[in-house]
């Protein structure tokens, strides 16, 4: 059943769907807007191409599972599996979407950590060095308060299995043990900012920003896997609107630009 939804300005500007709508030969675009009113109040949608494509392109020539395809190898949605049922998943949605509050409740189950089907990365040699020297939080009252804490020839902190909850303090500590990055360089939000034409340093703003935030809530997740696909979600939803697109490409929002300046006061 299709649902009323709305469309921002901002989409007809995003110039990396365009070019993956040239690349693939695709109508892209307008499959990506006719998703939006198959997709739930929760932006989930049972993965059936032939039954999307009735409502989203009726009338079009076009396998709509290479559509559906298309989209999930480039980051617009996620495909995940529960009990052999796929689904997909628009990232954001939520958050860019306002939902009439008659509209009734998901029914379809939500993705996680352990259902999210796994995408190869498009992109081999890309890195975020920033964000590698970010994974030990050691600027800051936090950091520096942890450093002395922990003192010189301070005994190792004890492994968790990756499956614990854990506060996203635990996460950076528990990457620092294992010897591994917080966000690695074949980490999937590295792909997507690449595709996106999103700078490194925004990513980088929303790291420290993340970090802050979740700090200051004490939330957890379920273990590394969990704060790094929670910190994917984060950038592909733009959570914090910390940037924006225009004719010349990603810029920082006025969030954005307080939030830069919060962070290096910090520094």
């Amino acid at each position: 059943m299709a649902r009323i939804r709305t469309v921002k300005p901002e989409f007809f500007k995003n110039y990396k769907l365009y070019k993956a709508e040239q690349d693939e030969g695709l109508p892209l675009r307008l499959a990506f807007e006719g998703l939006w009113t198959v997709a739930d109040r929760e932006g989930r949608f049972e993965w059936i191409p032939e039954q999307i494509k009735v409502d989203a392109l009726p009338y079009d020539d076009v396998d709509f599972s290479r559509v559906l395809d298309a989209l999930w190898t480039r980051g617009y949605v996620e495909k995940y599996e529960v009990d052999g049922v796929v689904y997909g998943w628009i990232p954001g949605f939520a958050t860019h979407q306002v939902i009439n509050n008659r509209e009734k409740e998901s029914i379809l189950p939500e993705p996680n950590e352990n259902n999210i089907l796994t995408r190869g990365s498009r992109v081999d040699d890309a890195s975020l060095t920033r964000i590698k020297s970010a994974q030990v939080e050691g600027k800051g009252k936090e950091g520096k308060g942890r450093e002395q804490a922990d003192g010189a020839g301070a005994p190792a902190p004890a492994r968790r299995k990756k499956s614990d909850s854990m506060t996203v303090d635990d996460f950076i500590a528990e990457c620092k043990a294992n010897g591994e990055q917080a966000i690695p360089d074949d980490d999937p939000v590295i792909a997507y900012c690449t595709d996106a034409g999103i700078p490194h340093e925004f990513v980088y703003l929303a790291w420290r920003e993340f970090v802050d935030r979740y700090r200051a809530s004490g939330k957890r997740q379920k273990g590394v896997r969990g704060w790094r696909q929670t910190f994917l979600n984060c950038v592909r939803g733009n959570w914090y609107e910390l940037w924006a697109v225009g004719n010349d490409g990603y810029f920082l929002t006025k969030q954005g630009k307080q939030a830069q300046l919060a962070h290096k006061e910090a520094a």
